[in-house]
């Protein structure tokens, strides 16, 4: 397979978001060489890429705001929004808007595990996703018929009481990490 431009930066921006900019503690030196190799090879021009990935309609960086602001968080340092068909219409973002921003609130301090629920008018269900920063998560996602990886899962319902029983664990599962993490000083 030849390897052009396109492909090149494809591949990049799929590294760099999968490793959410090379934070994710899986990131190894071998991804730092196979990137390198990449860059070499190919000659993109990686910088411009980066636009492609973070710059956003004003209307997403208003609706970041509405989030950040209306963010419910617990005691046990789990974070969760229930977002609305209509206050997607009021900001004018799409249902997927959610989901692209998720990972933008990994860095609240003594958050563990975030979630936002949005509801899809379209298909009757309730889509969540769900972040973690510590705590498993994907056997409670699991629990509610979801899945996917131990810090990146998700849930698709069309239970509003799947809702909430998955927010109230997730939650338990956030009071018993903090508590690992004290049981450990």
């Amino acid at each position: 397979m030849k390897l052009d431009r396109k492909i090149a930066e494809n591949l990049y921006l799929g590294v760099v978001s999968d490793s959410d900019r090379f934070l994710i503690s899986y990131t190894t030196s071998k991804t730092f060489h196979l990137v390198a190799d990449l860059i070499d090879k190919s000659k993109i021009n990686f910088t411009e890429l980066y636009n492609y990935l973070y710059e956003r309609p004003y209307e997403e960086i208003k609706f970041h705001g509405y989030l950040s602001e209306n963010l419910t968080i617990t005691e046990n340092g789990f974070a969760y929004i229930n977002i609305t068909p209509e206050i997607l219409k009021q900001y004018g973002v799409d249902p997927s808007t959610p989901s692209n921003m998720i990972n933008d609130f990994s860095n609240i301090k003594n958050v563990y595990v975030w979630t936002f629920v949005t509801f899809d008018e379209k298909n009757e269900i309730y889509k969540v996703n769900i972040r973690s920063k510590g705590p498993i998560i994907n056997e409670t996602a699991a629990n509610y018929g979801g899945g996917g990886h131990k810090f990146a899962s998700g849930v698709r319902t069309r239970n509003k009481e799947d809702i909430d029983g998955l927010i109230k664990d997730l939650d338990q599962v956030c009071l018993e990490y903090k508590e690992s993490l004290h049981n450990l000083v």
